[in-house]
């Protein structure tokens, strides 16, 4: 069975409140049976959890998209 992929967008994850709580979100998701994975534009997230950078993020259909002060 494939896991339910989850993606979390910040426009914002260097230090901060929002971003511990984007990281434990990851984390909780991973360990609970999710594939979730923290997108962000700064690099204090990379070794907290599954992790890359917010250039990186690919879309696929299925995907669950979570969302966080980024500018469409």
């Amino acid at each position: 069975m494939t896991k339910q992929k989850v993606k979390i967008i910040s426009g914002h994850s260097a230090e901060g409140g929002s971003t511990t709580i984007w990281i434990n979100l990851t984390n909780l998701l991973n360990e609970n049976g999710y594939d979730a994975t923290f997108y962000g534009p700064h690099s204090f997230h990379f070794d907290k959890c599954k992790s890359d950078s917010i250039r990186n993020v690919r879309f696929e259909p299925d995907d669950i998209l979570i969302c966080h002060v980024v500018a469409m």
